[in-house]
């Protein structure tokens, strides 16, 4: 998925958890927001999957990454679970 300028990715239903696995790329130009509608959210990030933004934000249930997430001006991470960064990965 990739937009020019601003992109949001949001779980609708407060009852369940959205998996997101990210096996491609996820890239915004601007702002990537990721699970900040407050539903819970998580985040799979596969070995050769690319998380990019200039300014990412995530917030969810948990953060999986054996990919590469950067955000070149701004990383912000929050979560109510683990955060795994696997052997391999990386993240500013």
């Amino acid at each position: 998925l990739l937009s020019s300028r601003q992109m949001n990715i949001d779980a609708t239903d407060a009852a369940t958890t959205l998996a997101l696995n990210n096996r491609g790329v996820l890239q915004a130009g601007a702002t990537l927001a990721l699970g900040l509608a407050g539903k819970p959210l998580a985040l799979a990030n596969a070995a050769g999957g690319r998380v990019l933004a200039n300014g990412l934000s995530f917030s969810g249930a948990g953060l999986d990454n054996a990919g590469l997430v950067q955000g070149s001006n701004g990383l912000s991470v929050q979560v109510t679970g683990a955060v795994v960064n696997r052997a391999g990965a990386k993240a500013p």
